[in-house]
């Protein structure tokens, strides 16, 4: 079954605590994934900005994170994060919060020229 990017649909909540700046749920179709986390990293992405995303993980018996969702099509989850972080960065220029970036027209067409060459793939 071929994943259809498009029709999910992505809802982000900001919160920060940490590096965690944010968190996602998805819905595709009538599948619900919450609980991903959005963090500030150390490095630049694709996007031109700090941000990665993390799927929903759980701690296992050697203290360590596994995450429990797993996209073997890298393509797809880079389409599905590249869906994530805009929605926050929509997210956070609309609610204009003290912890927002303010998107200047470059960043904004660098987010979309990366999302386009995504769907290209």
């Amino acid at each position: 079954m071929e994943i259809d990017v498009d029709q999910i649909i992505v809802k982000t909540t900001p919160c920060k605590k940490g590096r965690i700046v944010g968190t996602a749920k998805l819905q595709y179709l009538s599948l619900v994934i919450k609980f991903f986390t959005i963090r500030e990293g150390n490095y630049e992405n694709s996007f031109g900005n700090h941000l990665w995303v993390v799927p929903p993980s759980v701690k296992n018996p050697d203290g360590l994170y596994t995450s429990v969702i797993f996209f073997e099509n890298v393509s797809i989850w880079k389409r599905i994060e590249a869906k994530i972080i805009t929605d926050y960065l929509n997210t956070q220029k609309m609610t204009e919060s003290p912890d927002s970036e303010n998107l200047s027209g470059e960043e904004i067409e660098k987010i979309d020229k990366g999302i386009e060459e995504m769907r290209s793939k």
